[in-house]
C-alpha cells in the first residue's frame, strides 16, 4: 500500500477514530491526545524518509513500552480498582500507534484494520456514551466504503503482480495489459459503491436492531468498567423518588400540558404570574433520598362530566374562599399523576374514570391510562384562618417517620434561628421560614444542574450547605425543609411545574418537562400549607439561564446523550415488556370491530400514524422502526431470492437458459458482431464457443484473420471486466462498417499462401 495515500491516510483517522469510546469510559484524554499524537509523527515520518517504515529497534522499544503500560495499569497502586479490560483496550490502542510507523504493506494495513475492529467491539462492552453510536455509524458508511476499496486495490495489485510474472516468462511482453488500480477504483465507485455501502449499513442496522430487542440491556450493567456518568442520572420531570446522587440533569423540552388559568370568571395572562402545579409531596428524608408513601384510604371522585365538576368534599367552603379554575390539556396520562394548584377542591372531565384524593396532601392521581386527557380542577387560592381549619380537618394525621439528617444540619439550623426567632413560638415559623428562604436565594449559593461528585462519606445535603453551595432546586428545596424539620417547624417537599411559558394568542401556559421544580411547603398558624420556593428566582424561569449559541448547543448535545442512554443503554427486558404490551393493546383497539366499517385509506391511515397520545419524539421513532420495517422485509425478499438462486444451481437440475451469463455492458459489441457476420452467411452454432467459430472462420476467410484478436477483446471484456480503450473501439469501428457497407467483404476465401 503507497504511504501517505488516500488509503493510508483515511486508515490512519478511522483507527484512530475507534479509541474514542475506550478512552472516553476511563476520561483519559492524555492517552487519547498521545495517540493522535503518535498519529501525525507517522504521517510526517513516512513524508520525510520517503516511504520508509521505522527501524524495528525502535519499533521494538514502543511495543515494550506500551507492554510496561499495561502492567502498570494492571497491577499499579490507584485511587479506583482497575478494570482489566479497559486496561487491554489502551495496550492494543498503544500496539496500533506503532503500527502506524510500518504500515508500508497491504498487510500491515489489514493488521490495523483488526486492531480497529478489537478497539470498536471493546468499546461495545465498556461505554454508554452516544459518542460510541457516532462512532459505530461512521464505520458502517465510510469504514466500510474504505473496507470495499481497500479490498479492490489489494485484489487488482495481486492480479497485476501476477499478469507481470507471466509477461516475464514470454518472450513478447506486448500481450501484458494491466490496467492500473486507480482506474479499477474510480469504475468501481462509478458502478455505485455508495449503492452497496448503503445496502450493507442496512444490513448491518437491521442485525443489530434484533440483536438489541433480543438481548436487552440491565443484566450485567457495571461489570466491565466505571461509566464516570456517561449515563445520565436524570432528567428534568416528575418521578416518584428525589434522588440527590445525581451528578447531571439535563433539560427536556418535551410538553407536558397546557393550562388555562381563571381567577372570578377572567382569564389570567399575566407574565407575572407564576403558578406551581402540585403532582406529589415528601417528608422524610432518608440517605438522599426524598420517597413518597403511598396513598391509604383516599377520597375518591367517580365519574363526573367536564362541565359539572365535583367536589372531594362534603360541605361548603368557608364564606369568601376564592377559587381559581384551571382547565388543564395533558400530552399523556401515563404515570397517573393530575397537576393542580393548591389546594383542589373540584374536579371535572370526561377523559378521566376516576381520580383520587390523598387526604394527607391534597395531591391528586387518577387512572394509569395512556393517552392525552383534559379536565378542568378548581383550587382554594386564599389564605385565611377559616379555610387553614376548613382543610386542617380533611388532612390525615398519618406520619411517615422523622427524616434522618446530620448533626451538623440540625446545628447549623439552630444556630441560623438564634438571630432570626425563637422556633418554640409558633408564631414566628413564617418569619424564621422567610429567612431560611432568603438565605438560600443568596449570592452565597448558585444555581446549577451540573452538580459536583459528593464524597462517600457526606451527605448530600450537608455538602451543598456547607461546601459546594451550588445544585439545583432539589438541593435547594431539601436543605430548607430540613432546616425547618430539624427546628420542629412541619415543612414539606412538593414537586410539580413551576412557571410555564406563557402563550398569549392561545391565552394559556405550555409547560415542558424542563419546567420541573421543587419547592417548599410549611406548615403556618392561621395560614395552613404556605409554598416558599428557596430557589434562586433567577434559574426558575428561562430567563436566568444562558441562551447563547453555545449553551444552547451544549444543551442540545445533553439531552441526545440522555436520550441515548435512556433509550438504548437502559433498555432493559421491563422496557421491553412495556412496549410489547402498550403495542399488543394498540393493536387490539386497532384490530377490534366497529359499528361502522373503515375504509382501506382509513386503516392504512390509522396504521401509519400509529398509536393515539404519541408526543413527537415518541411518533418519529415509531416511523423510523415502520421504515426499518419495511426495509426489513425488502431486504429479507432479496436474501430468499438469493438463497433460492444458489439452492437451484446447487441441487437443482441443469437447466440450458441457466447457464447463460448476462452480456456486461462493455462487452455487448460482440453481439453486434454476430449480426453483421449472420449478414453474410457466416452463423455461430451453438455448439461451438466463440474462440472456436473466429479461428475456424480466420482460417477459411481473408477478410476475417483478425477475428481471433476481436474474441479474446470479449472475452477480456466479458470475464476480465477490462474496458475497450479508444484504440480498439476504433479498429472494431472500422471492422463493423466493412461488414455492413462492403457487399463482398467477409466472403473471400483465404488464399493458399496464407
Amino acid at each position: 500500500m503507497k504511504p501517505l495515500g488516500g488509503l493510508h491516510i483515511t486508515l490512519i483517522c478511522l483507527a484512530v477514530l475507534n479509541m474514542l469510546p475506550t478512552m472516553e469510559v476511563e476520561q483519559s484524554w492524555g492517552l487519547m491526545a498521545l495517540a493522535c499524537a503518535l498519529a501525525v509523527g507517522s504521517l510526517v515520518w513516512f513524508s520525510r524518509s520517503g516511504g520508509k517504515p521505522l527501524p524495528s529497534v525502535a519499533i521494538n522499544i514502543f511495543v515494550l513500552t506500551a507492554l510496561l503500560f499495561l502492567l502498570w495499569e494492571m497491577f499499579g497502586p490507584h485511587e479506583e480498582p482497575s478494570v482489566h479490560i479497559i486496561d487491554l483496550a489502551h495496550f492494543v490502542a498503544l500496539l496500533a500507534c506503532c503500527k502506524f510507523y510500518e504500515c508500508t504493506s497491504y498487510r500491515d494495513a489489514g493488521l490495523i484494520t483488526v486492531i480497529g475492529f478489537l478497539l470498536m467491539a471493546i468499546g461495545a462492552l465498556v461505554s454508554a456514551s452516544l459518542l460510541f453510536a457516532i462512532v459505530i455509524l461512521i464505520d458502517l458508511t465510510f469504514g466500510l466504503g474504505w473496507l470495499i476499496v481497500f479490498h479492490t486495490v489489494r485484489m487488482e495489485a495481486q492480479i497485476a503482480e501476477r499478469q507481470q510474472r507471466l509477461v516475464r516468462r514470454t518472450t513478447d511482453g506486448t500481450n501484458g495489459h494491466v490496467s492500473t488500480a486507480p482506474a479499477t477504483v474510480k469504475r468501481l465507485v462509478g458502478r455505485g459503491l455508495s449503492r452497496v455501502v448503503l445496502v450493507n449499513a442496512l444490513y448491518m442496522l437491521l442485525i443489530a436492531a434484533f440483536i438489541f430487542v433480543l438481548m436487552p440491556r440491565g443484566l450485567y450493567g457495571g461489570i466491565f468498567g466505571r461509566m464516570h456518568d456517561l449515563v445520565p442520572g436524570a432528567m428534568t420531570g416528575i418521578g416518584d423518588v428525589v434522588d440527590l446522587d445525581q451528578t447531571a440533569i439535563f433539560e427536556d423540552p418535551t410538553p407536558v400540558m397546557k393550562v388555562q388559568f381563571e381567577r372570578g370568571g377572567r382569564l389570567i395572562v399575566d407574565e407575572s404570574f407564576e403558578p406551581y402545579m402540585r403532582a406529589q409531596t415528601f417528608t422524610r428524608y432518608y440517605n438522599g433520598e426524598w420517597r413518597r408513601t403511598p396513598i391509604t384510604a383516599p377520597r375518591i371522585v367517580p365519574p363526573t362530566k367536564l362541565r359539572r365538576p365535583r367536589s372531594f368534599f362534603g360541605r361548603a367552603l368557608p364564606d369568601g374562599t376564592e377559587l381559581i379554575t384551571q382547565k388543564v390539556w395533558l400530552e399523556t396520562r401515563g404515570n397517573g399523576k393530575i397537576y393542580a394548584l393548591y389546594a383542589p377542591i373540584y374536579i371535572g372531565s370526561d377523559d378521566l374514570r376516576v381520580v383520587k384524593l390523598d387526604k394527607r396532601d391534597f395531591i391528586l392521581e387518577s387512572d394509569n391510562s395512556r393517552g392525552a386527557a383534559h379536565y378542568i380542577v378548581q383550587s382554594a387560592n386564599e389564605r385565611n384562618p377559616d379555610l387553614a381549619a376548613w382543610l386542617k380537618d380533611y388532612e390525615s394525621d398519618r406520619s411517615e417517620g422523622e427524616s434522618k439528617f446530620t448533626e451538623s444540619v440540625k446545628r447549623f439550623a439552630r444556630e441560623f434561628a438564634i438571630n432570626v426567632g425563637d422556633p418554640s413560638d409558633i408564631n414566628q415559623h413564617e418569619r424564621i421560614a422567610r429567612a431560611i428562604e432568603a438565605h438560600l436565594r443568596s449570592s452565597e449559593y448558585e444555581y446549577t444542574l451540573r452538580m459536583q461528585r459528593v464524597p462517600s462519606d457526606r451527605d448530600w445535603v450537608e455538602y451543598f450547605l456547607f461546601d459546594s453551595k451550588r445544585g439545583h432546586c432539589e438541593y435547594f428545596a431539601s436543605s430548607m425543609v430540613l432546616m425547618c424539620q430539624a427546628l420542629d417547624i412541619p415543612a414539606r417537599l412538593v414537586s410539580g411545574y413551576q412557571g410555564g411559558e406563557l402563550n398569549v394568542a392561545g391565552e394559556y401556559y405550555r409547560f415542558r418537562q424542563k419546567d420541573a421544580h421543587a419547592w417548599v411547603e410549611v406548615f403556618l398558624p392561621n395560614k395552613g400549607w404556605t409554598t416558599f420556593d428557596p430557589t434562586p428566582a433567577s434559574t426558575v424561569r428561562d430567563g436566568g439561564l444562558d441562551n447563547s449559541f453555545w449553551a444552547r448547543t451544549v444543551r442540545a448535545i445533553d439531552f441526545l446523550k440522555f436520550r441515548w442512554s435512556t433509550w438504548i443503554v437502559s433498555f432493559d427486558r421491563e422496557t421491553r415488556k412495556t412496549i410489547y404490551d402498550e403495542v399488543r393493546l394498540w393493536l387490539a383497539n386497532f384490530t377490534q370491530e366497529e359499528t361502522a366499517p373503515r375504509s382501506f385509506g382509513e386503516l392504512f391511515t390509522s396504521f401509519f400514524y400509529g398509536p393515539s397520545g404519541l408526543t413527537w419524539w415518541q411518533r418519529a421513532g415509531y416511523w423510523f422502526v415502520l421504515l426499518l420495517f419495511v426495509v426489513g422485509l425488502v431486504l429479507l425478499l432479496r436474501v430468499i431470492i438469493i438463497l433460492s438462486l444458489l439452492v437451484r444451481e446447487r441441487f437443482g437440475k441443469p437447466v440450458a437458459h441457466e447457464r447463460v451469463v448476462p452480456r456486461q455492458p462493455m462487452a455487448r459489441f460482440y453481439d453486434r458482431l454476430l449480426v453483421l457476420l449472420a449478414s453474410k452467411g457466416h452463423v455461430k452454432p451453438n455448439s461451438s464457443t466463440p474462440r472456436e467459430f473466429a479461428q475456424r472462420l480466420a482460417a477459411t476467410t481473408d477478410d476475417l484473420r483478425d477475428l481471433p484478436e476481436y474474441t479474446d477483446w470479449f472475452y477480456a471484456a466479458q470475464y476480465g471486466r477490462q474496458e475497450i480503450d479508444d484504440r480498439r473501439e476504433s479498429r472494431l469501428s472500422r471492422f463493423f462498417k466493412l461488414l455492413r457497407e462492403n457487399a463482398g467483404f467477409g466472403q473471400k476465401s483465404r488464399s493458399n499462401d496464407r
